[in-house]
């Protein structure tokens, strides 16, 4: 009788050693492809967003979604702030209902009255929304982890100087979004960005706008940024008035801010893409 030849332990331990480095070659390429599919896909949900935006614009008489109806301060009663672009709630200690924002119906993958899955949701972001609704701590439900321009695109400002703009002047100018005329260089204007916040703890929460990197009524001042630079970790996904979507790298980071200190919000890749402290690429101009 023949005697059957069988692997040795030492060419078992090669085998064994062979495939641990195939795998050690290939997961971080594996993982690589698949942030860069996630990043495709979040560049073409903004488009998706602005084109439902341009849509919303056409059916009123020109004027881009309204940011947040009811966010600003009047005079005599505070704001309600139970309106934005991506839902509402019933009180300000409430989560938003994505199927009642005002963008619901214009997105394609949104079935009638009911709110979108995958448009509204950054699939680099989606395991912290699905962190947030499971605490109950996420109050934004709806808008993503994409954040729209409000202080000019979702709101209509009034000029108070040279380069100050205003508009708690008048409170009812939130009802509608700036009129698309008003834009002399839509290429060049931030429609919509992927977006995040800090809460108290220093845990990043969903944020629906993203803040330019000075007030409009205070240019020499900043306040806190919400461009979130999640895609490859080192850029973020922004959309333009006119269409176009581009990956962004990260500018501007803070120096002065209101709720931590900016070395929590550069680790939390929060910053600007803007390459100065003004409003050149939000405003009217």
């Amino acid at each position: 009788m023949s005697a059957r030849r069988a692997f040795t332990l030492i060419e078992l331990l090669v085998v064994i050693a062979v495939i641990a480095v195939l795998l050690g070659l290939l997961l971080p390429a594996l993982g690589s492809a698949r942030l860069s599919a996630q990043s495709a896909m979040s560049l073409s949900n903004l488009r998706q967003l602005q084109i439902a935006n341009d849509l919303y614009a056409t059916d009123h008489d020109e004027h881009y979604l309204p940011a947040s109806i009811d966010i600003q301060v009047a005079d005599v009663m505070p704001a309600a702030n139970l309106h934005r672009w991506h839902g509402e709630r019933d009180s300000t200690a409430g989560a938003f209902r994505a199927r009642a924002g005002s963008i619901t119906p214009y997105l394609d993958d949104s079935p009638a009255g009911g709110a979108s899955s995958d448009v509204r949701t950054c699939p680099v972001f989606a395991p912290t929304l699905d962190d947030l609704t499971g605490s109950g701590a996420g109050f934004e439900r709806g808008c993503g982890g994409y954040g729209y321009n409000r202080v000019f695109v979702g709101s209509r400002m009034l000029r108070t100087g040279a380069d100050t703009w205003d508009g708690t002047l008048r409170p009812d100018l939130d009802d509608a979004g700036s009129r698309r005329v008003r834009f002399a260089d839509p290429v060049a204007t931030v429609a919509w960005s992927t977006s995040a916040f800090l809460d108290a703890s220093g845990g990043l929460i969903e944020y629906s706008f993203t803040e330019p990197p000075a007030w409009p009524q205070w240019p020499e001042f900043s306040p806190d940024p919400s461009a979130h630079f999640r895609l490859s970790g080192r850029t973020s996904g922004v959309v333009w008035l006119d269409g176009h979507a581009s990956a962004e790298p990260i500018r501007l980071r803070p120096t002065q801010t209101f709720t931590a200190a900016p070395e929590v919000f550069e680790n939390a890749n929060l910053g600007w893409f803007a390459d100065g402290h003004s409003l050149q690429l939000f405003d009217y101009k």
